[in-house]
């Protein structure tokens, strides 16, 4: 317009959404990222190494073995693959914190991070139902609790559950750590 007084920014604009959030953001996404890792690898392990075998007195005067393994239920075997997804998972994330160079692939680690934290709680969730039926039982619907005999199982896949809620916490914080990093970064330019 001629006779305007008014100014035009006429310097080029970077263009948003080009380069990965930066600074201690990734520091602290590489830390929850590997707690998440530790912390789903010992759910793992501690639910791969859960058997336990007893000896029950029959009214014969016999005695009859009992086991109890993880494998032998569709809810532990599910819990069993989603942490072990989540760790192999959040271990190449970890290594990859730092290498990110766009906010693009950053917003699939924050994609990844959501869907690993659906995995997991899910899968807690479905474990403590089982495991709160094996302890208490269901009269209503003649399931005896099974936890006074297989102790030692029950107790494992409660850790496990633990643990694996601690692990859930962790890679939600990594979501809403990377969420704000990423809200930060793909602010609107005004």
């Amino acid at each position: 317009m001629a006779g305007s007084t008014g100014s035009f920014d006429t310097e080029a604009k970077k263009p948003v959404g080009v380069d990965a959030p930066t600074g201690h953001g990734k520091m602290i996404l590489a830390t929850l990222r590997a707690l998440t890792f530790a912390t789903a690898l010992t759910a793992f392990l501690l639910m791969i190494t859960d058997k336990q075998a007893v000896s029950l007195p029959q009214p014969d005067g016999s005695v009859a073995r009992a086991h109890a393994k993880w494998h032998y239920d569709g809810t532990f075997i599910y819990h069993v693959v989603a942490t072990g997804i989540v760790f192999i998972y959040t271990l190449a994330a970890t290594a990859a914190t730092f290498t990110i160079k766009t906010a693009n692939a950053a917003f699939v680690f924050f994609l990844l991070d959501l869907v690993g934290s659906y995995l997991l709680i899910s899968s807690v969730s479905s474990v403590v139902g089982v495991a709160y039926i094996a302890r208490e039982g269901n009269k209503h619907l003649g399931y005896p609790a099974v936890c006074g005999i297989f102790d030692n199982f029950c107790n494992q896949i409660i850790a496990a559950g633990v643990i694996t809620v601690a692990s859930f916490v962790f890679l939600l914080l990594a979501v809403i750590v990377g969420a704000y990093k990423l809200m930060k970064h793909w602010a609107y330019v005004s």
